[in-house]
């Protein structure tokens, strides 16, 4: 609210909080708050009753949701975006934004070079551009709800001296 504290514990019988390790947190437009954890995916905490709902991949399969976060975003059409250093996931919610219909993996591609090639942000700016940030380069997504094999960017080069 602007003027008071919460603190949220983990708790193994209630709606609790997963992970005290909290990378990352965005609201989405029906006012719940995503909270991107280190190891243990994204929980949703529904401000009115302060029950979370935890998003974990089980088996850590490539395929599915990451349980490790280094940020992500809400968009304004409530997909979220989770992003760690192997890559971005792109994860449409259903119209209640309480379940995960799909996760989708959005492909990289960047310039052939040696060094090592990490994604560490994403960002949504005024004109509704999906931004990613590596350790190489910078990326506009041109169409950010085509198919993952669809899916066009843009690229900003690093150019160093």
């Amino acid at each position: 609210d602007g003027y008071s504290f919460k603190t949220f514990r983990i708790n193994p019988q209630k709606n609790s909080i997963s992970s005290n390790l909290i990378i990352s947190i965005d609201e989405d437009s029906k006012g719940n708050i995503w909270i991107g954890t280190y190891g243990k995916g994204i929980c949703k905490l529904n401000p009115q009753t302060g029950e979370f709902t935890s998003y974990e991949n089980e088996n850590n399969d490539s395929g599915g949701l990451p349980n490790d976060i280094n940020t992500l975003i809400v968009d304004n059409m409530d997909f979220l975006w989770s992003v760690n250093w192997f890559g971005v996931t792109r994860i449409e919610l259903d119209s209640t934004l309480c379940q995960i219909k799909k996760c989708e993996k959005i492909p990289i591609k960047t310039i052939d070079t040696n060094e090592e090639f990490a994604v560490k942000t994403i960002f949504q700016d005024k004109s509704g551009n999906i931004w990613i940030g590596t350790n190489l380069n910078t990326f506009r997504v041109k169409n950010p709800y085509a198919s993952p094999e669809e899916v066009e960017m843009e690229t900003f080069y690093c150019h160093g001296e």
